[in-house]
């Protein structure tokens, strides 16, 4: 699976015909990989439940649709941008969420074709943003597994391993940070 956070994503305004509509669920997938939302959830955020902490950290803070668990994360540049691009106006009246509402079939079928313009062999979906936030974004990041899973509303930690790849590269860097610790 391509590593969605480093990945270059082409704008998507092919043969001088705009097409808002890959543009925006681009966006919406690349929100997802940097913040861990379930589609549903991140269909469902509302202005409200973003702020700003006293440490000056900007979260979102929401309960996830699935469980009813709650999820705290904090936000980082890339999702902060897209937030920017995407923040209602004086305008925006009928708009009550952050984003501009896409069914889930709408995002199904022009995620398909953002994976083939990308030419990706598997056909890109939801779920894998949330597998990329757990293991690339964060884990391969040092962020302990304990603070992923409040990120990804998860009540057990054996739900966020599922997100989560282990691999040669994480237990070599986890090996460093020991060693370094012992010095």
């Amino acid at each position: 699976m391509p590593d969605f956070s480093t990945f270059q994503w082409p704008d998507l305004l092919g043969g001088g015909q705009k097409k808002p509509m890959l543009n925006l669920v681009r966006d919406l997938f690349i929100f997802c990989c940097y913040t861990g939302m379930a589609p549903v959830d991140m269909q469902r955020l509302r202005p409200r439940q973003i702020y700003t902490s006293n440490d000056n950290i900007a979260w979102i803070t929401y309960t996830r649709a699935k469980s009813s668990t709650p999820a705290h994360v904090p936000l980082i540049k890339v999702p902060l941008s897209i937030l920017e691009k995407y923040k209602l106006g004086k305008d925006d009246l009928s708009r009550e969420t952050v984003f501009p509402f896409v069914t889930n079939k709408a995002l199904n079928d022009n995620l398909k074709i953002i994976g083939e313009i990308c030419g990706f062999t598997l056909p890109l979906n939801f779920y894998m943003a949330r597998h990329t936030f757990a293991t690339t974004v964060t884990m391969l990041q040092g962020v302990p597994i304990t603070s992923i899973k409040v990120m990804m509303g998860h009540q057990k930690l054996e739900s966020t391993m599922i997100y989560t790849r282990v691999s040669n590269p994480i237990v070599g860097m986890d090996m460093m940070l020991a060693q370094e610790r012992m010095i």
